[in-house]
């Protein structure tokens, strides 16, 4: 027997216990999924927080629309939130390492988080019950914490690549809207409606960002300053959320629901598009779900957050090469 021919039988077997016998996740990754290098960088003793999902009433999947992973400007260093004394705070961690170290960099409850190419974490402080304000901390070191939002519900914060704006979504009876903050003299603009902010241009003026369209979530690349706004990928079965924009600027990684023909049901993986709109294509089939993909630094791998091979549903972060 082949060894490409052990790996379907065990796979296929894997899978059937899946569907059949009740034991999760006994495989790392699907026949699909070969040749993409897919491996767990975390171990079982570091808890890696996920976002929280939601039914509709037709069954289908709405991912959390909340940025739980971030890569450091250099590339050699991950952000995650994890738990430590029973609360969720941002962990960072070496990107290329074997002793799984991880060290705390907030140390008040963290909601969503990105890591801005001016070396700070941006996160969201979760620490009030009725708002939520933004957030930043020196990335590597220092406990020296600077407050730029307060009094609203704030979330998802991400740093233009000019380092001169910070965007953020914010959440007022429910519904979603992008603003940014001019650090350099506090000032807030209302950008539009959506969620997920992520900007694409030097200035930010550009933006891609998750949007209701009718009854799901689509990817919207919005121009704010001229007006202009392109709906990328919509499907009235899928939410499409968390977009980010990789470092050629060629694609855009987003996590979306898709319906398993194994497990009957809907799970969570990880899509990309062309800028364009063109070869949407599917990147993870397994049955775990997938979600918080975010590009290395030089754009040849992906990292994400997922609970594939734990039985009792432990999300990881793991890494995949990609190959388009």
């Amino acid at each position: 027997m082949t060894r490409t021919s052990i790996f379907v039988l065990v796979t296929t077997f894997g899978l059937m216990l899946l569907n059949g016998c009740g034991t999760l996740y006994t495989v790392p990754y699907t026949q699909e999924e070969t040749g993409l290098s897919i491996t767990k960088i975390t171990d079982d003793n570091t808890p890696v927080i996920a976002g929280v999902y939601s039914y509709t009433f037709g069954g289908n999947v709405i991912p959390s629309k909340l940025r739980l992973l971030s890569v450091s400007p250099k590339g050699d260093y991950l952000t995650f939130i994890s738990r430590i004394n029973n609360q969720y705070v941002a962990c960072i961690r070496k990107t290329e390492s074997s002793n799984n170290q991880i060290t705390q960099r907030t140390f008040r409850p963290t909601i969503s988080l990105s890591w801005g190419n001016d070396g700070k974490i941006y996160f969201g402080d979760d620490s009030h019950y009725a708002y939520r304000q933004i957030c930043s901390v020196n990335g590597l070191s220092g406990s020296l914490m600077k407050q730029h939002t307060n009094g609203c519900v704030d979330q998802n914060p991400i740093l233009s690549k000019d380092g001169k704006k910070l965007f953020f979504e914010r959440v007022i009876n429910g519904n979603s809207s992008i603003w940014c903050y001019e650090l350099s003299n506090s000032s807030l603009t209302h950008c539009c409606d959506g969620a997920c902010p992520y900007p694409i241009d030097k200035s930010g003026t550009k933006i891609l960002c998750s949007r209701k369209t009718g009854a799901t979530y689509a990817i919207w690349i919005i121009d704010y300053e001229k007006g202009e706004e392109i709906m990328l990928v919509s499907n009235d079965k899928q939410n499409f959320v968390t977009p980010s924009l990789s470092p050629d600027g060629k694609w855009i990684l987003f996590t979306a629901n898709t319906y398993s023909s194994i497990s009957k049901k809907d799970q969570l993986d990880i899509y990309c598009i062309k800028t364009d709109g063109s070869n949407l294509t599917r990147l993870t089939s397994h049955p775990a779900h997938d979600q918080s993909p975010v590009w290395s630094s030089d754009g040849k791998q992906i990292y994400f957050i997922s609970e594939r091979m734990s039985s009792k549903k432990q999300y990881g972060i793991w890494r995949m090469n990609f190959v388009l």
